[in-house]
């Protein structure tokens, strides 16, 4: 019994000691320093979900690099904006969509259900500090776990791959062209099926504020940015709550309305996202306001 219990306490043991190798090793090789160096010239960084991923491209926007992604939550944008801006101090604006789904309650899935947490905890787990571990696995201690564990084994091939310019591949976000147009409305009417909204995600609100006050510590212009929408997409479930919430949790910070840019039908691939088309009209003039005229930015 004696040995079987020093056999099993051995496994364990070695289990553990490769856990934490595994770990160390992730943290010093998946975002080394060097390898997320931007051009000296790169000075404006553009956070945010699929909303910014694909209106933003950076073709046509001077000194800028487009760092959205589809789905995912401000708890994760945090953690990426500050290893980024941590090791390129050329960062002079940053921009962040806010827009009417960010506050919606289900934005608490994108934060910790199962499936979000695989896929982010691959990308970013090691980024994490302390807080926002005990807050995931206290949402979801089981998701959280499986996706950690998973995210050791997935993220060992990768270790010592060549990651230079990393982000400029676009391995933490990127403009994301398409092609597709809208289907053409029934109506002009906006399809006002939505329920007013009745609760929020506080914590993608709050993690949202951490960001914003990470880049006003580090006395760079941050600016709250709400990328165009197509006519028909109804914001009046949640557009009273949204307004409070920006003049309430955001009121020191910059604030640039784009929702309503006139593009026609054909710039857009649905009710909330621009096609290549619509972000090539719209990437030229959003290079008008924050590089030629920033008076257009208001407060």
């Amino acid at each position: 019994m004696k040995k079987f219990l020093l056999r099993v306490f051995f496994f364990i043991g070695i289990i553990i000691v490769t856990v934490v190798v595994d770990v160390v090793l992730q943290k010093n090789l998946l975002f080394k320093d060097e390898d997320l160096k931007l051009p000296k010239e790169i000075s404006i960084l553009i956070f945010g979900h699929s909303h910014p991923a694909n209106a933003y491209n950076t073709e046509y926007i001077q000194h800028a690099v487009n760092l959205g992604e589809p789905g995912e939550a401000y708890i994760y944008t945090y953690y990426k904006a500050k290893k980024v801006i941590e090791n390129n101090p050329q960062i002079k604006k940053v921009f962040i969509e806010f827009t009417n789904n960010q506050i919606d309650k289900g934005m608490d899935d994108w934060l910790w259900d199962d499936v979000h947490l695989q896929y982010r905890i691959k990308s970013y787990g090691v980024l994490l500090d302390k807080e926002a571990i005990q807050l995931l696995y206290k949402k979801n201690s089981t998701g959280f776990i499986n996706a950690f564990s998973k995210s050791l084994f997935d993220n060992i091939g990768s270790l010592f791959t060549n990651k230079k310019n990393l982000i400029l591949k676009g391995g933490m976000g990127k403009f994301m062209p398409t092609d597709k147009i809208i289907e053409k409305p029934k109506s002009d009417s906006i399809d006002k099926k939505r329920k007013l909204l009745d609760s929020i995600s506080a914590y993608n609100i709050l993690y949202l504020q951490k960001l914003v006050k990470y880049c006003q510590d580090k006395k760079m212009e941050v600016c709250l940015v709400r990328s165009p929408m197509h006519k028909s997409y109804d914001v009046s479930y949640s557009e009273s709550v949204f307004k409070t919430i920006l003049h309430q949790n955001f009121k020191d910070v910059k604030w640039l309305d784009n929702k309503n840019f006139p593009l026609p039908d054909k710039g857009f691939q649905d009710s909330e996202h621009l096609n290549s088309f619509g972000a090539k009209v719209y990437s030229q003039y959003f290079n008008e306001q924050v590089n030629e005229n920033s008076n257009n930015i208001r407060q």
